[in-house]
């Protein structure tokens, strides 16, 4: 399917564009968005899970109108002026939607985000008398870096004692 997107698209796109409003190659999606909508809403069934969680548009509406206006904002100011009325105002939407969004968040059931923050679990890297299971480590931690031709622990001793 990707190779005949590969070599249709770029070809359709020079259609639209020698015969269209360059603005129509982004047009174009709408009509297939919605029937894929539409067969998805006639033909997807409900979840089968009894727990399934419902949907948040409010939480996720504002989440969105947050990165919207932070982003226009850092897109706009070198053009407006970092001190415009319109730039200022978007930044000060950006500062206040992400606490609206918490307050909705912490009224509404189910929430998009959990209440509490959920620690990451951490395996450690391995001791020295361990060094010789240091490739068991080697992805789970996080701590790694890559050295040549292999990735270790940082804190692994090396084959000639160093760390």
């Amino acid at each position: 399917m990707s190779a005949v997107g590969s070599v249709c698209g770029p070809l359709a796109g020079g259609v639209l564009l020698r015969h269209f409003w360059w603005g129509s190659v982004f047009l174009v999606n709408l009509p297939v968005v919605a029937l894929v909508l539409l067969a998805g809403y006639l033909f997807v069934p409900d979840s089968w899970d009894p727990a399934a969680r419902r949907l948040d548009p409010v939480g996720a509406a504002l989440s969105i109108l947050t990165l919207v206006a932070l982003l226009w904002a850092i897109i706009e100011a070198p053009v407006r002026g970092w001190v415009s009325a319109g730039v200022l105002d978007a930044f000060a939407a950006a500062v206040v939607l992400p606490v609206v969004f918490v307050g909705w968040e912490a009224r509404v059931f189910p929430a998009m985000t959990p209440g509490q923050a959920v620690p990451v679990p951490r395996t450690p890297a391995p001791s020295p008398p361990d060094a010789n299971r240091r490739d068991r480590y080697a992805g789970w931690s996080g701590e790694t870096r890559c050295d040549t031709a292999r990735t270790v622990p940082f804190s692994a001793p090396s084959d000639n004692g160093t760390a």
